[in-house]
């Protein structure tokens, strides 16, 4: 995520403390300006833990017409950490696929705190929320190694986008999965999918 040097890097937010704090970033989500949409998103993500206040306006801004802000409020709301998670999930249902993509990479910010409802996602109806729950599975790589077990039952999936992020998910976990060794192997002999048998 961009807190951590990894993805891509919005720009530099003016102070917040500085700006009228939270409540002003919060407003600006909603400027017409997506320039100023793209600021607010940072300045709350800088902000973190103290930005909690902002958590409704960021699940709102992750579906933003322009694509940095929305990448950028799920960075902030990663940033936030637990106590957002609940509004992850409730996006992970979202229409919109490009939400769901950045509620993946959000919650990869967020890390362990994520797992245990994530791990709940992968028993959802909602096929794309099985799909984009194992995506950021996969993207926690070990540190989500407590979805190990339900990432082995997952690997039976009637879908094979589903089974897809799972093997990858499982691949990222090195060590950590080596309990899934033998489901692995079964779904390398068996599985009709060619990506999922990594062909």
């Amino acid at each position: 995520n961009w807190s951590s040097g990894k993805g891509p890097s919005p720009k530099k937010a003016a102070s917040p403390s500085a700006n009228g704090g939270v409540s002003q970033w919060i407003k600006a989500l909603g400027d017409a300006e997506a320039s100023i949409r793209l600021k607010a998103a940072d300045a709350l993500g800088l902000m973190a833990e103290s930005a909690q206040d902002a958590i409704p306006a960021l699940r709102g801004a992750l579906g933003d017409a322009s694509e940095p802000v929305g990448l950028n409020a799920a960075y902030a709301l990663g940033a936030i950490g637990a106590r957002a998670v609940p509004a992850f999930m409730d996006a992970l249902m979202d229409a919109s696929e490009s939400v769901r993509l950045h509620v993946s990479y959000g919650l990869c910010a967020v890390s362990t705190p994520a797992v245990p409802m994530l791990v709940e996602a992968l028993g959802d109806a909602s096929e794309p929320v099985r799909r984009y729950a194992a995506y950021a599975l996969a993207l926690m790589g070990q540190s989500a190694q407590d979805a190990v077990p339900a990432l082995i039952q997952t690997l039976g999936d009637a879908s094979e986008l589903v089974r897809r992020n799972v093997t990858e998910a499982l691949g990222t976990m090195g060590q950590s999965a080596q309990d899934a060794v033998p489901a692995l192997t079964e779904t390398l002999l068996r599985d009709k999918d060619g990506q999922v048998r990594f062909d």
